[in-house]
């Protein structure tokens, strides 16, 4: 009988002391006690052994470096918020993205969601060494879809469904569609179909030397509209978009190529018959554009490989 009352006493010996903590919601969600630790969003940099990312030095937002074997401290200030002014206002950005060399940066501001992914927003041009900033375009604003070419000399974009490129050494602007108008005619942008159905917004790409652009065009003429009632103000707004409801028409989409060293449009690619374009890449050594096309029922889909040489554009 001893041994036994021995055995349960050196038993509860063992057993931890709990300590009462207090379980709220604010515990949960602004102290953030329970979540596990991470690093906010960053972004890899060209020689693989340093990161970029959005931190806060001194109150002000700034897009930092960091390496990846030594992440501690504030890092390496590569962009300062209080550095971004233009005409004597300061700028402030809510994302941006580094041509190839990462000497510049194009920061997009003022951002407005179309639908669920796509947006408009106020592009910037930034120069990291001499902290210039000017706007990417004041005449065609807002942009959606601006990117860096691949050799860094310009920058394409899309403005009101047409196509544009600058040149950010001379300034020049050249608009590259100008067929583009709000639920008709959609150039290197999606339709709400392939936004929801495909989850791309972006239909267009640059070649590896930066002398061409391919472009997906949607022509939705045909496509019956919708209306939806939006109670922002006082007074209730109508919004009318293209939307395609199961077996009605969709937009007819083209592959179209544009020769930047020519200044011409190339023209539609002939893909043969087929109801989507769902995605469009470029070689990254090459100039070969890999195109998919599907069909209505989804359930068949081809690869296109399309050769683009010096005054030729071949498909197989």
């Amino acid at each position: 009988m001893k041994i036994k009352y021995f055995v349960a006493i050196a038993l509860i010996g063992l057993i931890p002391t709990v300590v009462a903590q207090t379980f709220n919601v604010e515990k949960i969600w602004k102290e953030y006690a329970f979540f596990g630790k991470s690093i906010d969003g960053f972004r890899s940099m060209n020689n693989g052994d340093y990161f970029s990312q959005v931190s806060t030095i001194d109150g002000n937002e700034a897009i930092t470096k960091h390496a990846f074997t030594n992440y501690e401290g504030e890092g390496e200030v590569l962009i300062n918020s209080s550095d971004i002014n233009f005409k004597g206002k300061q700028i402030e950005f809510d994302d941006y993205y580094f041509n190839n060399d990462e000497t510049k940066a194009l920061l997009t501001t003022e951002v407005s969601p179309i639908y669920r992914h796509s947006y408009s927003a106020v592009y910037y041009l930034y120069d990291l060494k001499t902290k210039k900033t000017e706007p990417l375009d004041e005449t065609h604003s807002p942009q959606t879809l601006a990117e860096y070419s691949p050799d860094g000399t310009k920058v394409s974009y899309i403005f009101e469904n047409n196509l544009y490129v600058k040149d950010v050494v001379t300034g020049k602007v050249t608009q590259l569609t100008n067929d583009g108008k709000r639920n008709e005619v959609i150039n290197g942008t999606t339709d709400w179909v392939y936004e929801e159905e495909f989850a791309i917004t972006k239909a267009y790409g640059w070649s590896h030397d930066s002398k061409y652009i391919s472009y997906l065009k949607f022509n939705e003429k045909d496509v019956k509209e919708f209306s939806m009632t939006f109670y922002k103000e006082l007074y209730p707004e109508q919004y009318t978009f293209k939307y395609p409801k199961a077996g009605e028409k969709n937009s007819v989409v083209t592959l179209n190529i544009y020769d930047l060293s020519k200044n011409i449009n190339v023209g539609e690619i002939k893909l043969g018959d087929y109801e989507y374009i769902p995605r469009l890449e470029w070689s990254p050594i090459e100039n070969k554009l890999i195109v998919q096309t599907l069909n209505r029922h989804q359930n068949e889909l081809k690869y296109h490989l399309i050769h683009v040489t010096e005054g030729q554009v071949t498909s197989t």
